[in-house]
Order: C-alpha cells, then sequence, then structure tokens
C-alpha cells in the first residue's frame, strides 16, 4: 500500500476543500480539517489559518501535525482537537498556554501523551480555563493536585539552591496559615527526597514545641502573689548541702523568711522565681 501522502496546506486549499463562500474568513467561526488516507493528512500548517482569526472551534484530527505551530494566533479557539497526530513536543503543547480561551483540547494518540507521566497535569496547569482534556472532564481536585505538584517542584529548586533549614523557612512569615502551608510543603520536599524520618521528626518537634509554649504560658499566666507551698523544713534539709562556707548570718536570715513564709505572714511572701533568684546569689 502506498504511503499516505503528507500535506503542507494553504488559505486556497481550505476553500477548496470546505467549499467556503465567505469573503471574509474572520467570520468563520468553526473548521474540520481531518486527515484521510484518500486527500492525504495534513503535516504543516504553514499561514494557512491566518485569516480565521475568530476561530472558535478547530479540528484537525487524524493528521500527521508534528507541532501546535499555525495555531497560536488563534486567540478566541475554545475548541481544539488534535487527535492521532505526531507530536511528540511537551514544551511545544504548553505553548498553548497562550491560548485564553481554549476550553476543550484533545491530544490522544500522540507521542507527547506517553512521553511525559505528568503531561495531563502539566497542561491543566498551563491552560487556566481548560475544561476537558482527552475527552475527561478536568475537575477541581486535578487542578489542586497540579498546583501541589509545581509548587513542591518549584520550592525544591529554590531548596537546592539556596537551603533553609526548616526553623529558618517557618520563622519568614509571622502569618499562622501561611506558616502552616510552608510546614506543609516541607514535609512534602522531604517525602520526594525520601527522608520519611525526617518528615517524623519535624511533625513530633513541632508538636513537642508547641506542648512546651502551653505549659510556659500556663506557668506565667499564674498570680505573681502565689505564695511557696513547699514544706519550709524540707527546703532547710536541702539548705544543709549547699556549701560548707556559707555564712551563718545569711543562712539565719533566710531560714527566717521561710518560717514566718510558713506562719501566713504576707510580708515576706517567697515567690518560686525569687527562691531561684536567692539561692543562685547568696547560696554559693
Amino acid at each position: 500500500m502506498a504511503a499516505t501522502q503528507c500535506l503542507s496546506i494553504t488559505e486556497q486549499w481550505i476553500r477548496e476543500r470546505l467549499n467556503l463562500q465567505h469573503q471574509c474568513l474572520a467570520d468563520v467561526r468553526s473548521l474540520r480539517l481531518p486527515g484521510t488516507y484518500e486527500t492525504g493528512k495534513i503535516g504543516h500548517l504553514g499561514i494557512s489559518l491566518k485569516n480565521f482569526v475568530r476561530l472558535k472551534s478547530l479540528d484537525l484530527s487524524h493528521n500527521a501535525l508534528v507541532s501546535v505551530e499555525g495555531i497560536l494566533h488563534l486567540k478566541l479557539l475554545e475548541n481544539l482537537n488534535l487527535y492521532y497526530n505526531r507530536i511528540s513536543s511537551l514544551q511545544d503543547v504548553l505553548s498553548l498556554g497562550s491560548l485564553q480561551n481554549l476550553k476543550e483540547l484533545d491530544l490522544r494518540l500522540n507521542p507527547v501523551v506517553k512521553k511525559d507521566p505528568f503531561y495531563r497535569l502539566h497542561l491543566v496547569q498551563a491552560i487556566s480555563k481548560l475544561r476537558k482534556l482527552d475527552d475527561c472532564v478536568v475537575r477541581d481536585r486535578e487542578r489542586k493536585a497540579a498546583l501541589m505538584h509545581f509548587s513542591a517542584e518549584s520550592g525544591l529548586e529554590s531548596c537546592q539552591k539556596s537551603p533553609l533549614s526548616t526553623m529558618e523557612i517557618k520563622n519568614r512569615s509571622s502569618n499562622p496559615r501561611i506558616a502552616s502551608v510552608n510546614k506543609m510543603m516541607m514535609s512534602k520536599l522531604m517525602l520526594r527526597e525520601g527522608n520519611e524520618e525526617t518528615v517524623l521528626n519535624h511533625n513530633f518537634d513541632g508538636n513537642r514545641n508547641i506542648s512546651t509554649q502551653e505549659a510556659h504560658i500556663e506557668q506565667y499566666s499564674k498570680p505573681e502573689s502565689t505564695h511557696l507551698q513547699e514544706n519550709p523544713s524540707e527546703i532547710l534539709n536541702l539548705l544543709n548541702d549547699y556549701d560548707s562556707a556559707l555564712l551563718s548570718s545569711q543562712k539565719q536570715e533566710f531560714q527566717s523568711k521561710l518560717r514566718k513564709c510558713h506562719n501566713g505572714d504576707t510580708r515576706h511572701t517567697i515567690r518560686p522565681a525569687a527562691l531561684e533568684r536567692y539561692s543562685q546569689s547568696h547560696l554559693r
């Protein structure tokens, strides 16, 4: 069987093929130019679609196109069918992101579909208004997955260029929501690097820090007038363990204050913090 003819079409060829009677090609809203074995398959568009500037639907399925060249100027295009062509470059396909009104795109049976495992996520991210890709509806959860995937990739690249610790990234913002996103992204980045243990430790340390902060808040939220609750006799026993060179007059004065505190004399109230400072400064 003879090889299928590969065509390089022109505007006149389109007029004759579709028997167009329009004087102004800008009035054309829809074109169907599927390839066939009898008439041949389109391999190159050239400038054949130059004047179809208001085109909204274009069918170029079953052809031999290797790129999207000749389509990118159709800014009003909403539906593009490139089913069963020979497009293999992902970067070439991503240039369709400039078509901001594109809602439906079909690239099935093109080499590019199997070339990149994240091909679909790439297109969902690149074409903001895309509602249907390869005859499958684009759902919100797929958009979120694409956003997370490429945010993680950009974050990983940033970390490789300028490594930052988890705490440094956390301290970049005082906004709890932003800090939460940063923490989630750091966990995802660590998982991408195969460091599951670090992620677990990161979560554990975060929980431990929260508990510690709550304990501190609880401790310092108590009224400062709280009296010393420890038994003075126990504290006196502890005093005997200090340095034997302790001056007796200082020791007696401190013992006297403890006894008055125990007897309910509020004028000589000793707080825990004061006890600690006194012990450090006078009982050495």
